[in-house]
């Protein structure tokens, strides 16, 4: 390939990633009257980040023992011990993205890690964070 059209196709992609950009961002006045650049377009937001909903959704312990602790730590102290198999009711997802609250069939409600959960009729994307 000569150097021309090296250079040629160097600012065609330069200008069609210049207009994804200016067609997915706008500008956005904040209460003081400020201007911020760069806020994504509703529309592409949705697709970034999906609504997460603050239902709960049913899983399945998928390991032979699992602990349930009493914060989204493994300092946390144990509060259950949970069989492979046992039905659980998911509550939300902790902002680390690695600790599901549950709560058993008995009521009692804590910290289990994700790994070890399969869900039934759900995605973790659709959860609601807590802390």
């Amino acid at each position: 390939m000569s150097r021309r059209m090296f250079l040629i196709r160097g600012a065609l992609a330069l200008t069609v990633g210049m207009l994804f950009l200016a067609s997915t961002t706008q500008a956005t006045t904040l209460n003081n009257g400020a201007v911020a650049q760069g806020t994504v377009d509703p529309y592409f937001q949705s697709l970034i980040e999906p609504t997460r909903v603050t239902t709960t959704l049913s899983g399945v312990v998928s390991t032979p023992r699992l602990r349930g602790r009493d914060a989204a730590t493994l300092r946390g102290k144990k509060i259950a011990s949970l069989a492979e198999g046992q039905i659980v009711t998911i509550l939300g997802i902790h902002t680390n993205r690695r600790w599901l609250k549950i709560r058993t069939g008995d009521g009692i409600v804590g910290w289990v890690s994700v790994f070890y959960i399969r869900l039934v009729g759900g995605e973790l994307k659709l959860l609601a964070f807590v802390e």
